[in-house]
């Protein structure tokens, strides 16, 4: 009697490996292929380098358009990215070589972090405008949101390396394909609360035609936040570096709500003071008294209304500038 043979039937691995291996590889150039196209039309999103498609954006553009010869570096969240008006600046002041390097929703525990970043790749830098409003001092912590890992921003920007690798390294279809279908808008249309549309400098003022009242919150202190100046101060003082901190406007909407006083406001500048106290860093306040219809929330001035604060910035700090080299009898 012949005995049943009930052994599995080989399977063919290899040419279905193969056929993996080779789908595997023709992904990346089709990948490739669907960036280049939509980055051409300026819809692709950027690489997810944190959470936040604004921080993206930013350093984007930062990676496209490197800085060099830079002697003034702004930075600090949104308010510095919307608020300093660069071309003003040099119209001002001729010597002057900006860039803003503001990004949406970071705090100042972060700022630290993309100052020190940034003022060792660019040498030529001699100040630091830091912008705060109120309500960047209320939290501190190193894991607040977004997301922001330095050194892989680094060789993003500065590195000569593959733009494709970010993608594949940190590829989400879904959150790649929701952000890619605003790329164009947050490119273009500086009428969107969430636009990103840059000038060579760095700069991205936004002018919509109504306001965002939802952004109307209390501030807070963190006592961190303090911490961070005093720390960032005595960092850029030795290595010659003077550090501003400026002191954004609020909408005098959100004074009447939640400081009608100026108790929290001056309450602010005697602690930003001492924190800044054994430094070269100096405060500048905000005295421009803007009106309402010059902001589209409680923290963000309209385009239209940036060229007359970097004015007062620069007005004061020619004051202090002064000052500081007026002899002593």
């Amino acid at each position: 009697m012949k005995r049943l043979d009930i052994t599995a039937p080989k399977q063919p691995w290899a040419p279905y490996l193969l056929a993996l291996l080779a789908g595997a590889l023709l992904i990346i150039p089709v990948f490739a292929g669907i960036v280049a196209v939509l980055d051409y039309r300026q819809s692709m999103a950027p690489p997810l380098l944190s959470n936040n498609p604004c921080v993206d954006r930013k350093l984007a553009f930062m990676r496209d358009h490197r800085p060099s010869n830079v002697n003034l570096l702004v930075v600090g969240s949104s308010t510095a990215m919307r608020h300093f008006n660069s071309p003003e600046a040099i119209r001002i002041d001729p010597s002057l070589r900006p860039y803003n390097a503001g990004l949406c929703a970071i705090n100042l525990w972060k700022s630290e972090q993309v100052t020190n970043w940034l003022t060792h790749r660019l040498p030529g830098v001699r100040r630091v405008l830091l912008f705060a409003s109120s309500l960047d001092y209320g939290d501190c912590r190193p894991s607040a949101p977004p997301s922001l890992n330095v050194a892989e921003a680094d060789r993003f920007v500065f590195g000569d390396t593959w733009r494709l690798g970010f993608y594949l390294k940190s590829f989400n279809a879904t959150i790649l394909a929701r952000n890619s279908m605003n790329e164009r808008r947050r490119r273009t249309d500086r009428t969107w609360f969430d636009a990103v549309v840059l000038n060579r400098f760095g700069d991205a003022p936004l002018q919509p035609p109504r306001d965002r009242p939802e952004w109307y919150v209390e501030a807070k202190l963190d006592e961190r936040c303090l911490t961070t100046l005093h720390r960032t101060a005595r960092e850029l003082d030795s290595r010659g570096i003077q550090l501003a901190v400026v002191e954004s406007p609020m909408d005098p909407r959100w004074r009447e709500e939640f400081d009608r006083s100026g108790e929290h406001t001056a309450l602010m500048r005697r602690r930003i003071r001492d924190a800044l106290t054994g430094t070269h860093a100096v405060l500048i306040e905000d005295h421009n008294h803007f009106s309402p219809g010059e902001f589209y929330d409680a923290v963000h001035l309209r385009a239209s209304s940036t060229p007359r604060f970097t004015r007062s910035v620069l007005s004061q700090l020619e004051t202090l500038d002064r000052g500081a080299s007026r002899p002593k009898r």
